[in-house]
């Protein structure tokens, strides 16, 4: 979390370098709340996206939900819990990975192609985040606020390549 600003009673150096000057506690507090906030998002998500939301509307939610909670740490007046906020936003809002998944496996014929395909997803999922963190830690050298202000951009492409690229209506149930 490189925009946290602030400084723990107890923060060493080591500390201030891995996690942006806040207690272990509260970086794993904040880890904790992501990753709870996945699962809730996981299994409502998946759920809204088979009976009513179709995969281009869970899509959708996805970098809508994605955009505000980095716009939210993009803030210049961020505090703690705008931080804890975004990141209950984006772990249930962000669930990109179990719609194109899904997407994959009802356009790919079982067997070899589903698991080509699904592989191809896999790794490009993998190669985009080590991008996303390299860039981002190199963005943030330059300053704070553009880790954010690039991800809020690229949510925003990404709404708008997904609204005019995928049909509607592709409920499962």
């Amino acid at each position: 979390y490189p925009c946290v600003p602030w400084q723990s009673q107890t923060s060493g150096q080591y500390q201030r370098r891995v996690h942006g000057g806040i207690s272990t506690r509260t970086y794993g507090f904040i880890s904790s709340t992501y990753s709870a906030a996945q699962i809730v998002g996981g299994l409502t998500l998946g759920a809204l996206s088979d009976r009513h939301l179709g995969r281009r509307g869970m899509l959708l939610l996805n970098y809508a939900g994605a955009g505000a909670a980095y716009a939210l740490v993009g803030l210049p007046y961020n505090s703690l819990a705008l931080l804890i906020s975004s990141r209950v936003v984006v772990g249930l809002t962000k669930q990109a990975m179990t719609a194109t998944t899904a997407m994959m496996t009802e356009l790919t014929s079982e067997g070899k192609e589903r698991t080509i395909w699904l592989g191809r997803l896999t790794s490009a999922v993998t190669c985009a985040w080590m991008a996303g963190q390299t860039s981002g830690g190199l963005l943030n050298a330059r300053a704070p606020w553009l880790p954010p202000a690039l991800a809020v951009s690229i949510y925003a492409v990404l709404i708008v390549i997904v609204r005019f690229s995928l049909p509607a209506g592709d409920h499962v149930r």
